[in-house]
């Protein structure tokens, strides 16, 4: 895993799929890109995470221990933005991302992201924005949710991504994963399973 130069602006995609292109490319610069090779982890679950990720060229997998066993959440395709709430929280990254094949993604942790605000405010502020749509969406998603299925017992944090329930078959471990798996990422991703959530939503 390596930084390289890379001359593209970031695409419309994601949490930035409404910025203009002047925008984007004043994002871009503030970030860098990293290649990846097969199998190497981007993110290890249970670590610090404080980088927003765009994947630009090649394909990502989502997975998480889940009572003792690797578990596949997923996959994320060119396009596809995640890691934002580590962005903003600097919080515990609650499943691990490792690339399938040669990838290259583009990269912005929480220092390079203030510099950014100081000197291109109103870039910052376009950015902020989407995020927090981003966020509202994601919250709507699991309100309803909640009404279609009047799930009352399980208890989900977007934040941190912790699930419980108190089914114990395979099926309900691959939903426990899943459930990490829910607002974290955003943009082009494939899941596995259903996540169940509750009313207890915190962001």
């Amino acid at each position: 895993m390596q930084t390289v130069s890379y001359d593209v602006v970031l695409p419309p995609t994601g949490i930035i799929q409404n910025l203009p292109e002047d925008v984007r490319a004043a994002l871009t610069h503030a970030g860098q890109f990293i290649e990846m090779g097969p199998k190497e982890t981007l993110i290890k679950e249970g670590s610090a995470q404080e980088n927003l990720y765009i994947l630009i060229t090649g394909q990502l997998e989502v997975t998480s221990i889940v009572t003792g066993k690797k578990v596949q959440l997923g996959k994320i395709e060119s396009g596809g933005c995640f890691g934002e709430m580590g962005m903003l929280c600097q919080s515990v990254a609650s499943a691990s991302v490792s690339a399938t094949d040669i990838s290259v993604v583009w990269s912005m942790n929480v220092s390079q992201f203030d510099a950014f605000l100081t000197n291109s405010t109103f870039e910052a502020a376009c950015m902020l924005v989407e995020i927090a749509r981003t966020l509202a969406h994601r919250l709507q998603q699991a309100n309803e949710a909640v009404r279609a299925k009047n799930v009352v017992q399980a208890s989900l944090s977007c934040r941190t991504g912790t699930g419980h329930s108190s089914d114990k078959n395979e099926q309900d471990d691959a939903d426990a994963g899943v459930s990490k798996y829910f607002g974290i990422f955003s943009g082009t991703q494939k899941k596995t399973g259903k996540s169940k959530i509750s009313t207890d939503i915190k962001l």
